[in-house]
């Protein structure tokens, strides 16, 4: 099965290089099959670091650049991936068998008639431990690493305002439409969210991420009453919890 893996990238060069590429290539995934989305003033910084690489420049913003390489790969089964990923794990350690489990996840796709597919949003093999290893119901698809069959603009371009908790936005838009999205609960990620200098983050400050998060949490919430519900952390910070609910 053909698949590419997308990488939109901003204000990271080194840290791109240092960490999803590096792990990348250690997990023996072809140069050919990666390309990495920047905005118009990185390209040359960018494509004098990364010549071997495909270097397209796109949008500024995590919302916009997305739209942008669905818009540019029109057609693809597109894996996305953050630019500050360090690695995958599972419970016995890292996990490099990235092209089997690119594989599964758009053949899961294929066969559940769905078309978004990701992995566990934590790095503590503890919760790696689920009985059901690959899900179908609805489940949290996070926007660090995640695959989605891109044929059809209608349903996978993202049309909501704020980027902050796009993949929340995207787990229940997929969900309310298919009524599957596939999660393979045995593999995790290793990263630091909305911590690591740089990135699409850095364009808002850490206030302005929680408002908008909170904005965009209590929107979904009346938008998908039947699958979540918003509730607070115990630094402020507002987030969902999916469910099948009875309203």
């Amino acid at each position: 099965m053909d698949y590419i893996i997308c990488i939109p990238t901003y204000d990271r060069v080194d840290m791109l290089g240092d960490k999803t590429l590096r792990f990348l290539n250690d997990c023996s995934i072809s140069r050919n099959k990666i390309f990495i989305y920047v905005i118009e003033e990185e390209f040359d910084i960018y494509k004098t670091k990364y010549n071997e690489y495909n270097i397209i420049i796109g949008l500024k913003g995590k919302l916009e650049q997305t739209n942008f390489i669905l818009e540019d790969k029109k057609g693809c089964n597109i894996v996305f991936i953050d630019d500050d990923v360090d690695y995958l794990l599972d419970t016995n350690g890292i996990y490099k068998d990235i092209d089997k489990l690119i594989i599964k996840g758009f053949s899961e796709c294929n066969k559940h008639n769905t078309k978004l597919w990701g992995i566990h949003p934590c790095d503590n093999p503890y919760f790696l431990k689920e009985s059901e290893v690959i899900s179908t119901t609805i489940k949290f698809i996070v926007g660090c690493f995640y695959g989605v069959i891109n044929d059809n603009l209608l349903t996978d371009k993202m049309t909501w305002v704020h980027s902050q908790g796009d993949d929340l936005a995207r787990s229940l838009h997929y969900y309310s439409i298919y009524k599957k999205v596939i999660r393979f609960n045995n593999i995790g990620i290793k990263t630091k969210y909305n911590t690591n200098k740089g990135g699409f983050q850095s364009i808002y400050s850490k206030e302005q991420r929680k408002i908008e998060q909170e904005t965009r949490c209590k929107e979904l919430e009346l938008l998908y009453p039947k699958y979540c519900k918003r509730y607070y952390r115990k630094d402020g910070s507002c987030n969902l919890r999916f469910h099948l609910y009875k309203c």
